[in-house]
């Protein structure tokens, strides 16, 4: 299971890259000035949504490498709540994920109540 989890995430981010690549190249490549300010407002509108989606999609390849370098460490499936091992249908379908369900529904169900801000489970650091 694990060689496979790494590859589809190894896959996902040579996707987000290549995504990521393609849109600094057009970026770079639009960047002529246009006579009318409606087209110019709405060329540099269409920029910026594309740069917070690649935003988040940089935030994914951080999050996949995160769980690269975990799977490769032997740390691949354990809630960093109750260090418990996560379950291997919660890994497959939810490889990035750092709560095994039960930690996670706690997690949630306290956001929902005001107890604490919502935590998506997901390290942010690995050493």
């Amino acid at each position: 299971m694990l060689e496979h989890v790494r590859g589809e995430l190894i896959r996902k981010m040579k996707e987000l890259q290549g995504t990521l690549n393609r849109t600094d190249v057009r970026i770079k490549d639009g960047s002529e000035r246009m006579a009318d300010f409606v087209d110019q407002a709405a060329a540099e509108h269409d920029r910026t949504v594309e740069l917070m989606i690649r935003g988040r999609e940089s935030e994914q390849i951080r999050e996949i490498h995160e769980t690269i370098l975990l799977i490769d460490q032997g740390r691949f499936g354990v809630c960093c709540q109750c260090c418990k091992a996560i379950s291997p249908k919660r890994l497959l379908l939810a490889p990035m994920s750092r709560l095994c369900a039960s930690c996670k529904q706690k997690l949630e169900l306290s956001s929902r109540i005001g107890d604490r801000p919502v935590d998506s489970g997901v390290y942010h650091h690995v050493n």
